[in-house]
């Protein structure tokens, strides 16, 4: 079977090959780590497609015989591999280059503001994608529940008639004889007993008639 242009190398699983039982370690480039589920997750393409050194293929060869969990990881990617090699391998079309240069010139003539906000949008995952389209719908209904809510509230007050002033009401027409039984005549404060600090005050009734002006 192929892989790409050269044949899909056997599954290293396959071959049995003698290892110390102890003293086992996966080196990198500055220092030696345990060998681990994590990191040999990670290496497993690599030691499928045979691209890791000799000493590291053997000790993630190892892990695999001992680990149940990265053995079903290694063959589900195995797998993988050879179904995606089997596939034919689609040509461009004839137009592909000359259409990507009409794209780059088009691109080239946008605005520049409106070019950096569609980069930013072209550089986000779907999820973050999602989770921006998302809060826009939250924040949409929030301010469409403050408009239905504010709406009858202001409908009720535009309906309430409006109270006139106190100052602008009319006075009920008075008697002149009631008048004059409630007008009080004020003498001057100088003019008060010395042992009285009041003004003194008394009926316009017991003194007779009284003219408003005169007592201002």
């Amino acid at each position: 079977m192929l892989f790409g242009n050269r044949p899909f190398p056997p599954s290293p699983r396959e071959e049995v090959v003698a290892l110390p039982a102890a003293g086992l370690r996966l080196r990198t480039h500055e220092e030696g780590i345990d060998v681990n589920c994590r990191r040999v997750n990670s290496l497993l393409s690599a030691y499928i497609d045979r691209e890791l050194g000799g000493a590291d293929q053997l000790q993630i060869r190892d892990h695999l015989r001992q680990c149940d969990t990265c053995a079903r990881e290694h063959d589900s990617l195995l797998i993988t591999k050879r179904l995606l090699s089997g596939l034919a391998v689609q040509e461009p079309r004839p137009d592909l280059e000359t259409a990507i240069l009409q794209r780059l010139s088009a691109e080239s003539r946008r605005p520049g503001r409106l070019s950096m906000l569609s980069g930013w949008w072209c550089l986000l995952t779907e999820g973050e994608r999602l989770r921006y389209r998302v809060a826009g719908l939250c924040a949409s209904l929030a301010a469409a529940g403050l408009v239905l809510t504010a709406s009858p509230w202001r409908s009720h007050q535009a309906q309430l008639p409006m109270q006139p002033m106190i100052a602008e009401r009319p006075a009920p027409p008075v008697s002149p004889s009631f008048v004059r039984d409630l007008a009080f005549f004020h003498r001057n404060r100088e003019d008060a007993h010395p042992m009285n600090a009041a003004p003194f005050i008394v009926p316009s009734s017991a003194i007779g008639p009284v003219s408003f002006d005169s007592a201002r």
